[in-house]
């Protein structure tokens, strides 16, 4: 289906890594039923699991108002297949601020905790209350880029989602909150997991059936700059 970009944006970058890169194209030995694309943006990663995997469910979570109401655009031909979600991810469920961040960048917004009054206050939600309602046993590809954000998602007691997930795919983000790497491979080693890194990406592939996967993704891709 066609998409929808701000010309004068971050948005080509991002279609460009996702479509012509193919930042998201590493091989996998299972096919997902179920996929979580966390700090969706405008969608592209969305789009691209909704077309690599047509059978798959997925969740795509958006913060920013601009980016949400592009994001329901491009989303809106994949119908009930895809699930979205309008706040920001954390621990907990509570109030955040989104910050602006380089001009002109869409990927670059990123949120922190606020009073639930706040004017400009939005939604956090975190990935149990994500996954709960889909009832599907495990979370078979879990996309993360929230900028900063997984210091605190992965700080706190995230072994309840963690254990049901086969990949995860996430880009930290150290030069805005040092120790975001830390947290996330301090939670990843309490499971038996590959590491290796597509692009910009970290990807843990979870579980000892899945190890050549990891294998052959950490030779299929070079880096790309930016963040989708």
């Amino acid at each position: 289906h066609p998409m929808h970009l701000r010309t004068r944006s971050s948005d080509v970058t991002v279609f460009e890594q996702v479509f012509v890169h193919r930042e998201y194209e590493f091989p996998m030995d299972f096919t997902p039923g179920f996929v979580i694309d966390a700090g969706a943006n405008i969608g592209c990663a969305s789009v691209y699991f909704a077309n690599r995997f047509p059978e798959a469910r997925i969740v795509a979570i958006e913060p920013e108002p601009a980016n949400f109401a592009l994001l329901s655009r491009n989303l809106a031909p994949y119908g009930d297949r895809v699930r979205l979600v309008e706040a920001g991810l954390w621990d907990r469920e509570a109030s955040l601020r989104v910050i602006e961040g380089e001009a002109g960048a869409s990927w670059a917004f990123r949120v922190e905790e606020c009073a639930p009054d706040a004017p400009d206050a939005v939604l956090a939600t975190s990935l149990d209350a994500v996954a709960e309602p889909s009832r599907h046993p495990t979370i078979d590809l879990l996309k993360i880029d929230i900028e900063g954000a997984e210091r605190q998602v992965f700080s706190a007691s995230c072994d309840s989602w963690l254990k049901r997930t086969r990949l995860l795919v996430i880009e930290t983000h150290d030069a805005l909150h040092p120790g975001c790497t830390a947290a996330v491979e301090t939670a990843a080693q309490r499971f038996p997991h590959q590491k290796t890194t597509s692009g910009e990406n970290l990807v843990y592939v979870f579980g000892a059936r899945d190890a050549e996967s990891a294998r052959r993704a950490a030779t299929s891709h070079a880096s790309v700059p930016g963040g989708a």
